[in-house]
């Protein structure tokens, strides 16, 4: 039909693409219908498109509209050509400027309430993998997830999440938690995120639960790992961190139950190494003897040998070091 052939033409020639986009706001049905779908079918690897949408503030806003929009089948294909759009970093960010992370998290709460939600569980993911892109391109779209600079509503969308996270199903064909957990991931790439999660005490006891339950899904715990190294990047934060458990989880799960990559047990050793520059991350791992773990690690053939290596170098020594003082101290009296 015109629509398509129109659209064809637009993905040549960026100057036809205004009018596409102007079909979004049409009085038709049918015409914005097949505007959805046609945007869909063409945003992915679309350079042209995400140009067009980059330059054009009132494109982003017609997309962003139709958000509130009740056909699912449609709201389905909208989610998808946002999706792809945001794949790329400064489209992102300025979707977030837009208020896009607040209006979707609006809208995966709307179909959680829904009485058909468990048949819509398609939509719900497409609205974390948005939220997942958003929270990745930027501190600012982190910022805005965050709500940092509004005092009464910090960590508001943090603590919606995490209720969300606790509804899930423990079918991993069907839990979404690992989408949940890779944008707390994002989130903790910044000083504000970190401390907040570490802050919220519900959500960072799950992540340590993650870490310890050794049946826990290996995709859920390694994530948990990474946000929990994340964490001990800002130093104020690892005598809070330690005192959560995460020491004794982090050594027992990496060190007796191997189902880690090697980049991810390099992770867990340096999240390890961060700890011991806290007294009560030192005192944590002497209450489990992590000195006796690291030292049978480092000698098991299956352990990597970059993580071998870090264990002998960066961790057992400094154990050494401590273990002995504390040895002496009791010998002498």
């Amino acid at each position: 039909n015109s629509f398509c052939t129109l659209l064809v033409m637009a993905a040549d020639s960026g100057t036809s693409l205004t009018e596409v986009f102007q079909f979004l706001s049409n009085d038709r049905a049918d015409v914005r219908k097949m505007a959805i779908e046609g945007i869909a079918t063409n945003s992915m690897n679309n350079a042209e498109m995400t140009t067009f949408v980059v330059d054009s503030s009132s494109a982003r806003e017609q997309l962003l509209t139709l958000l509130t929009i009740k056909e699912k089948p449609l709201l389905g294909q909208l989610l998808s050509a946002l999706i792809n759009l945001s794949v790329d970093a400064q489209l992102a960010q300025l979707l977030s400027e837009s208020k896009c992370i607040n209006r979707v998290i609006r809208l995966y709460d709307s179909i959680q309430r829904e009485e058909d939600s468990e048949a819509l569980l398609p939509l719900q993911e497409m609205c974390l993998m948005l939220l997942n892109n958003l929270t990745a391109s930027h501190v600012a779209a982190v910022n805005d997830f965050l709500q940092v600079d509004d005092e009464d509503l910090q960590g508001y969308n943090l603590e919606v999440m995490k209720t969300h996270y606790d509804r899930q199903s423990d079918d991993t064909e069907r839990s979404q938690k690992l989408w949940f957990l890779k944008i707390c991931l994002n989130l903790t790439r910044c000083g504000e995120g970190q401390k907040m999660l570490v802050d919220d005490g519900e959500w960072f006891d799950e992540v340590v639960s993650l870490i310890a339950n050794r049946e826990s899904e290996a995709r859920l715990a390694t994530t948990a790992i990474q946000i929990a190294h994340h964490c001990c990047a800002q130093k104020a934060l690892v005598g809070t961190v330690a005192s959560k458990g995460l020491a004794s989880a982090l050594t027992q799960r990496t060190t007796c139950f191997q189902s880690f990559s090697a980049s991810t047990q390099l992770i867990a050793m340096e999240t390890i190494e961060a700890l011991m520059t806290d007294e009560a991350g030192m005192q944590a791992l002497e209450e489990i003897n992590a000195k006796k773990y690291f030292a049978a690690f480092s000698e098991i053939d299956s352990t990597p040998k970059e993580v071998r290596e870090f264990v002998k170098q960066q961790l057992l020594p400094f154990l050494d070091d401590i273990n002995d003082v504390f040895v002496a101290n009791e010998e002498d009296e």
